[in-house]
């Protein structure tokens, strides 16, 4: 019947909002619900063009209907594909501001099976890999925005620090490299560290210890290089 498969999408990010976590992108029930749109814009086209016009449905009851359930339809399908990804989006921005803004932590932000979870075994993976890559280029994009618009008050205050964050170490996990590759995103000098001063150019890379660093990371001022 037309709009199930758009309802199992409302469903499943319905599930996602309740128990708080980001099942992987279901890629094959979008296009599903993306062709069944297409087929019933197709047959609302056929049918006007057999009928010579949107005129004619004005006299005709029973071609006006089949225009309504085949519009009505359509319509129904493209807002569950907007609530979908609606609450989605609404999930990654609230993990990147979660995380003070750092991109690499938002991306390596844990996610608990909740199947795995009733049966009290762990399976964790990323938030990466149940993103698909327009959801991944959005968070990027938007890292930059939250970044730009930081910057401006990062002489007063970090506006995107996780008010929690002090009491809830859980999230970020154990280091597992001491010395990491970064790149700056700002041009900054005698920016002081545990060992000293650095001076940071806009996209210049540098290997350094992971803990001289992890204030600037939070801060958005440097990022750790895919290794």
């Amino acid at each position: 019947m037309f709009g199930d498969l758009g309802l199992k999408l409302v469903q499943e990010a319905r599930a996602a909002e309740i128990n708080q976590t980001l099942p992987p992108y279901n890629d094959e029930l979008v296009r599903l619900v993306m062709l069944e749109t297409r087929q019933l814009q197709t047959h609302i086209s056929g049918l006007l063009q057999e009928a010579g016009g949107v005129q004619a449905a004005e006299t005709e009851e029973s071609l006006a209907g089949q225009l309504i359930t085949h519009h009505a339809a359509a319509q129904r399908n493209k807002r569950c594909l907007l609530a979908y990804h609606n609450v989605r989006l609404q999930y990654l921005q609230s993990i990147l501001w979660s995380k003070g803004g750092s991109l690499e932590l938002t991306l390596n932000h844990s996610i608990e099976s909740p199947a795995r979870l009733m049966a009290h075994e762990a399976d964790k993976t990323t938030l990466k890999s149940r993103c698909s890559m327009a959801e991944l280029a959005f968070v990027r994009q938007y890292a930059d925005l939250n970044r730009a618009y930081k910057s401006e008050f990062l002489d007063v205050v970090d506006v995107s620090a996780s008010l929690g964050r002090s009491t809830k170490t859980d999230d970020i996990g154990p280091i597992k490299e001491l010395m990491v590759s970064i790149v700056s995103h700002v041009d900054a000098k005698d920016v002081q560290t545990e060992r000293g001063s650095i001076s940071l150019r806009r996209g210049e890379r540098m290997r350094i210890l992971r803990s001289e660093v992890d204030a600037l990371i939070m801060r958005g001022w440097v990022s750790v290089l895919d290794e």
